[in-house]
């Protein structure tokens, strides 16, 4: 068995001042007890929706930082095909830590750092550059309003195409 909970701990601790590490097995006690949609319609357990990630043993550690902001991270994974066989990691962040919101595109977001730096929802292999212009307009954003997934990946990608402007 792989010791990715303790590279991932490694990692966290050694790049973030932590006031609490959750770990792979306590992640609840740095979330929120109930996070919404974006449109605040659904409700739903983030600590549950972490542990649908695959593989299953890509397990998100968490950690609270000092500024009270949540990260949650898995290890680096293979990209296979649908990312265009970059390695990946997907990122958590609930800017508040377990305060309100907890909305998805408002205070809780979801992105994926890539083996080449490049930090997106979605990694564009196309030559046009289609996906990510859907990503960065807020279309998906929008078309995701109801989501009860963590984070609305999508939002983050708009936010960072807008210069940071929440005009969703």
């Amino acid at each position: 068995t792989g010791n990715y909970k303790d590279a991932q701990g490694k990692f966290m601790n050694t790049y973030f001042k932590v006031a609490r590490d959750c770990g792979t097995d306590n992640r609840a006690a740095c979330l929120g007890d109930t996070y919404y949609s974006l449109d605040r319609t659904k409700t739903y357990n983030l600590n549950d929706s972490l542990n649908q990630v695959w593989p299953s043993t890509a397990k998100f550690y968490c950690v609270t930082i000092n500024t009270g902001a949540t990260i949650c991270m898995t290890p680096m994974r293979s990209g296979a095909d649908e990312r265009n066989y970059h390695n990946y990691a997907s990122v958590v962040v609930d800017v508040n830590g377990p305060a309100g919101p907890n909305t998805n595109g408002r205070d809780l977001f979801e992105f994926d750092l890539y083996s080449d730096g490049k930090i997106a929802n979605t990694y564009d292999s196309s030559s046009d550059g289609n996906t990510m212009e859907y990503q960065s307009s807020g279309e998906r954003c929008q078309d995701m309003k109801d989501d009860t997934t963590y984070g609305a990946g999508s939002c983050f990608q708009h936010l960072m195409a807008d210069g940071w402007v929440m005009d969703y």
